[in-house]
C-alpha cells in the first residue's frame, strides 16, 4: 500500500531525489523507489494482513486465556498504527512532531521490528503450539509473513538504506537556511 500511496502522492524528498541530489546512489529502482524499500512496504502490507487473519482466527477459539488475547490486540494495535506512519511517511509533517521529535524512517523500522515483528512471531508459536497444541495454516503464514518483514526491515536498517530521506531533508534545510548576499 506504501509503494502505491508513494506513486500517487510521492513524497517531497523523491521528486528532490530525481533531481540529481544523490548521484552517488547506485542502488536499483522502481519508479524512483530502491527495490528494497519496495520490498518491504509490500512485506509490511503482508504482514498486516496476515496478523488480521490470524487475530480472527484466535478470536473464534474458546481455550484462550483473556490475557493472551489482550496482548495480540494490543500488539495488532501497534502493529496498525506503525504501519499506518510507514504509508504517510512525512506527508503530515505536524502529525510526526507530536512526540516532541521528527519521527524518521529509522525509528519507525526499529519500532515496528521491537514492537510488531518479533510479539508477533513469539505470541504466535506460544498460542499455536501450547495453547492449541495444533500449528494452524493461519500461524504459519503470519510467522512467516513476520519473519520476511523482520529480515528486510533489519536488512535496511543495516545498510542505512531508510536515511536516504533524512540526507537529502537535511541538504535542503542547509539550503533553504542559508542567506543571499
Amino acid at each position: 500500500c506504501n509503494t502505491i500511496v508513494n506513486c500517487i502522492f510521492p513524497p517531497p524528498w523523491l521528486e528532490r531525489s530525481r533531481l540529481g541530489l544523490r548521484s552517488s546512489d547506485q542502488r536499483r529502482r522502481f519508479a524512483g523507489f530502491p527495490i528494497s524499500k519496495i520490498f518491504m512496504s509490500l512485506g509490511a502490507d503482508v504482514d498486516l494482513i496476515t496478523d488480521w487473519v490470524y487475530f480472527e482466527r484466535v478470536q473464534s477459539l474458546d481455550n484462550i486465556p483473556g490475557f493472551v488475547t489482550g496482548l495480540l490486540t494490543f500488539f495488532l494495535a501497534v502493529t496498525t498504527c506503525l504501519w499506518v506512519l510507514e504509508v504517510i511517511e512525512g506527508r503530515i509533517g505536524g502529525f510526526q512532531k507530536c512526540f516532541g521529535f521528527r519521527l524518521k524512517n529509522r525509528h519507525i523500522a526499529w519500532a515496528g521490528l521491537v514492537f510488531e515483528d518479533i510479539p508477533q512471531i513469539i505470541l504466535t508459536i506460544v498460542i499455536d503450539l501450547f495453547l492449541v497444541n495444533d500449528i494452524s495454516s493461519q500461524g504459519i503464514t503470519n510467522i512467516s509473513a513476520s519473519i520476511h518483514d523482520a529480515i528486510t526491515r533489519l536488512k535496511a536498517l543495516l545498510d542505512n538504506e531508510l536515511e536516504e530521506n533524512d540526507e537529502i531533508e537535511s541538504l535542503l534545510s542547509k539550503v533553504s537556511n542559508m542567506t543571499p548576499v
